[in-house]
């Protein structure tokens, strides 16, 4: 494919194989395609444990008839505190600064706000690309 700038959509063309083996080809995957499949990759195994986590939260849920007065309870032990650290089981070497403890609530609303957004970011991607 030759590095012109199609000027109606009748010159648009889709590259050939091996354009993306060429020095082009490669920098434009490098700088626009990978970044963003690298980044996609990321989000789906990090959503995979935030749904794996609130399954277990909807089945605690389900356990405890006090589950919301725990979470309130926690919220108001938290609130006042400058900075809070948690480690895991998996890996207890490892402190991990919270910021979520503060405003918890409004942090989920902030969260789902964006969540939003980048749904319908993909779904114009979507179009646009496929």
């Amino acid at each position: 494919m030759t590095d012109k700038i199609a000027t109606t959509l009748s010159e648009i063309q889709i590259p050939d194989d091996k354009w993306y083996g060429s020095s082009n080809g490669l920098k434009t995957r490098r700088e626009e395609i990978d970044p963003l499949l690298i980044t996609l990759d990321n989000l789906r195994r990090e959503i995979k444990i935030v749904k794996k986590e609130l399954k277990k939260q909807i089945e605690l849920k389900k356990e405890k008839h006090n589950y919301k007065q725990i979470w309130l309870g926690f919220d108001n032990a938290y609130k006042n505190k400058k900075q809070f650290y948690m480690s895991t089981s998996v890996d207890s070497n490892r402190r991990y600064p919270m910021t979520w403890v503060k405003k918890r609530e409004k942090n989920l609303k902030i969260l789902k706000n964006k969540l939003n957004k980048i749904n319908k970011m993909l779904e114009v991607y979507l179009q646009q690309t496929v």
